[in-house]
C-alpha cells in the first residue's frame, strides 16, 4: 500500500510538472505570434497529408476567430513560394505527428540557413523528434498518444484542437477557450450518438463507388482531409475542394457514367453475359465492337454521382451550398450533406430533380452550436467513421469475391506509413 501510495503521489507530481510546462509552452506561442504581428511579420504554418488539412483549418480558425491572416502550406508550396521571400520579422510553424517527416525536416534546415532570425516552432506528437528537439524554438506537444490506425485520424483531431487553442487564445480568455474546445467535445458525442445510423447507411451506398468528391463550403481544409481518409482506407479515387469550385470544370463528370467501378463491372457483365446468351454460339466479335452495336451496355450504368457537402452554422454558407447542391443534382449527382438541421438546406438535399428517378441523398446531421469553428471538430470525426465504415465493407466484399492483395483495411492500408522520412 505505502508503495502504490508514493507511486500515485509521483505520478501526480509528473503530471502537474507536465501541466505547468505545456502550459508555458502555450504562453510562448501566444507571445510569439503576438510579436510577429506586432513587427509586421507573416506566419506560416507548414506541413504534409493530413497535418496540411489541419493547417488549412487553422486558417479558417486564425481567419475567422482573430482576424489574422496565416499561410498555410506545405513543404513543396512553401519552398517555390515564399522561402526566398522570407524576413525576420516571420514566423515559420511546422506541423507533424511524427515530427521526422523528411521535406518538412527540409524546410526547416533552410529557413534556419538562409534566414536565422525566423523563429521556428512546431507542433508535434514525439516530442523526442528531430522537428521540436533540434530544429524548433519551441515547441507544443499534441499527447494524444501512439496512432493505432497507421493514418492519421486522433492526432488530426488534437492538431485542430492545438490549433483552434493559438488561434481564439489571441483574443479569448483561457476559461473561455476551454469551455468551447469542451462544447466540440460533447459535440462529437453527441453527433456520433445522433447521426452513426446514416453515416453507416451512406457508407453502404458509398463504398463501392469509383470516384467521390468532398466539397466544403469555405472549409477547404476539412473536404481535404475527409477526401484523404476515405482515398487512404477505402481506396476510392476522392477528391477534397471547395464547393463553389466544383463548377468549374470538375462537374463534367457528372451525368452519363464512363468510369467504372468494381460495381459498376459487375452489372455491365451481368448485361454483357444476357446479350451474349442471345448470340448465335458461333458467332465471335471483338469487344469493342459489341460494345459499338449495343450501346446500351454503357447507357445502362448506373449515373448517380457521389457529392459530399460540409456546411458549417453560417447564412452565406447555407446559401452557397443549396445553391450548389441545386446545380449539380440536376447534372446526375447524388447528394450526401453534413450539416446543423435547417429546413431550406434539408428541402435542397431531399428533393428530387425531374428525370433522375434513382436520385439518392442523405443529411448527415451535426448537432446545433451555431459556431462554424466548432462545427469542424463533430465534422471531422464523422468524415473519419465514414470512411471506416466504407473500408471495412469494401474490405468485407473484395474478400468475399477473393481478390488478393487488394489493399483495403481501415488501420493498415497499402503504401501509407507512419513516417515519411525519404525524399
Amino acid at each position: 500500500p505505502k508503495i502504490n501510495e508514493d507511486l500515485r503521489l509521483l505520478d501526480g507530481m509528473l503530471v502537474w510538472m507536465k501541466r505547468k510546462a505545456i502550459a508555458s509552452y502555450v504562453d510562448q506561442f501566444r507571445a510569439a505570434l503576438a510579436e510577429v504581428q506586432k513587427n509586421g511579420g507573416r506566419i506560416y504554418l507548414a506541413a504534409s497529408g493530413s497535418s496540411y488539412h489541419a493547417a488549412l483549418t487553422a486558417a479558417y480558425f486564425f481567419n475567422s476567430l482573430a482576424h489574422i491572416p496565416v499561410y498555410s502550406c506545405n513543404p513543396g508550396i512553401f519552398r517555390s513560394m515564399y522561402l526566398s521571400s522570407l524576413e525576420d520579422a516571420d514566423m515559420l510553424i511546422g506541423i507533424s505527428q511524427s515530427g521526422e517527416t523528411k521535406d518538412l525536416v527540409d524546410v526547416f534546415l533552410e529557413v534556419k540557413e538562409k534566414r536565422p532570425g525566423v523563429k521556428r516552432a512546431s507542433l508535434v506528437n514525439n516530442e523526442s523528434a528531430r522537428l521540436p528537439k533540434h530544429l524548433s524554438d519551441f515547441y507544443l506537444p499534441m499527447l494524444c498518444g501512439p496512432e493505432i490506425a497507421v493514418v492519421a485520424t486522433k492526432s488530426f483531431i488534437s492538431q485542430l484542437g492545438l490549433l483552434y487553442i493559438l488561434a481564439a487564445g489571441q483574443v479569448s480568455p483561457e476559461r473561455e477557450v476551454a469551455a468551447a474546445l469542451r462544447a466540440a467535445r460533447d459535440m462529437m458525442v453527441e453527433g456520433f450518438a445522433i447521426s452513426a445510423k446514416d453515416v453507416e447507411d451512406a457508407a453502404t451506398k458509398l463504398f463501392a463507388k469509383s470516384s467521390i468528391h468532398v466539397l466544403g463550403t469555405n472549409l477547404l481544409g476539412l473536404a481535404k482531409e475527409g477526401a484523404l481518409k476515405i482515398r487512404e482506407v477505402a481506396l476510392n479515387h476522392t477528391e477534397g475542394g471547395e464547393a463553389a469550385e466544383f463548377k468549374h470544370g470538375s462537374n463534367t463528370i457528372l451525368g452519363r457514367n464512363s468510369i467504372l467501378s468494381l460495381a459498376d463491372l459487375e452489372s455491365f457483365l451481368d448485361s454483357y453475359r444476357d446479350l451474349a446468351a442471345a448470340r448465335p454460339p458461333e458467332e465471335k466479335s471483338k469487344a469493342r465492337e459489341i460494345l459499338r452495336a449495343n450501346p446500351s451496355l454503357i447507357e445502362g450504368l448506373p449515373c448517380g454521382y457521389p457529392l459530399i457537402f460540409l456546411c458549417a452554422p453560417d447564412e452565406r454558407d447555407a446559401r452557397v451550398t443549396i445553391s450548389q447542391i441545386h446545380t449539380h443534382k440536376i447534372r446526375g449527382a447524388d447528394i450526401l450533406l453534413f450539416a446543423e438541421r435547417r429546413q431550406d438546406l434539408a428541402l435542397a438535399v431531399a428533393g428530387q430533380p425531374a428525370g433522375y428517378k434513382e436520385y439518392w441523398s442523405r443529411y448527415i446531421e451535426i448537432p446545433r452550436s451555431g459556431n462554424p469553428c466548432l462545427f469542424v471538430f463533430c465534422a471531422a470525426m464523422l468524415l473519419q467513421y465514414l470512411a471506416y465504415k466504407m473500408s471495412v465493407l469494401k474490405m468485407e466484399w473484395l474478400d468475399a469475391l477473393g481478390v488478393q492483395g487488394h489493399g483495403v483495411h481501415p488501420d493498415v492500408p497499402k503504401n501509407v506509413s507512419k513516417s515519411i522520412a525519404i525524399e
